[in-house]
């Protein structure tokens, strides 16, 4: 099976930390975009991970070419964004805690 080409969310240090963890993983998971509303944070991660970057996580979810999204947000926004990710037919990965009620 061919790897999965993912879209990261939430760009800070633990984000970039994820992308990271995923590119060593010889292309089973490929960061190919990325979206945070911060923009400072979304440069620094196109520029780091040679990716795309997106305009919202509405447009992430739009590109037929991502297969996944990565979830390194805030635990408040998991759920939602889990529920838009799977409505959109992406797989997702998402940092505990999944929500807090």
């Amino acid at each position: 099976m061919a790897g999965l080409r993912a879209g990261f969310v939430g760009l800070g240090w633990w984000g970039r930390e994820l992308a990271g963890a995923a590119a060593r993983t010889g292309a089973a998971l490929t960061p190919v975009a990325g979206y945070s509303p911060d923009e400072g944070e979304a440069r620094a991660f196109v520029q780091q991970f040679g990716v795309t970057a997106a305009g919202s996580y509405r447009a992430l979810l739009a590109d037929t070419s991502i297969d996944a999204v990565v979830l390194a947000t805030p635990h408040s926004l998991h759920a939602d964004q889990i529920v838009a990710a799977a409505e959109a037919g992406k797989h997702v990965f998402v940092e505990k805690p999944l929500t807090v009620d």
